[in-house]
C-alpha cells in the first residue's frame, strides 16, 4: 500500500484490529486505519484497492 507519509493522518494498530486482521485474511484487503491530525481527530480508514484492479 503507498505510505506517503501525511502529517495529518496518524496510524493506530488498535483500531479495528480483528476486522483489519479478517479483511486481510479472507478477501486480501489491505487497509490503514487511523485518525486524522484535525479538530474532533476523526476516525479514517485507507483502502487499498490496487489488487482487485490488477
Amino acid at each position: 500500500m503507498g505510505r506517503k507519509e501525511n502529517p495529518l493522518f496518524s496510524e493506530n494498530e488498535n483500531l479495528c484490529a480483528a476486522w483489519r486482521e479478517h479483511a486481510l485474511k479472507k478477501d486480501g484487503l489491505k487497509v490503514r486505519v487511523g485518525r486524522w491530525n484535525i479538530p474532533g481527530e476523526p476516525i479514517i480508514i485507507l483502502v487499498d484497492f490496487l489488487s482487485f484492479l490488477l
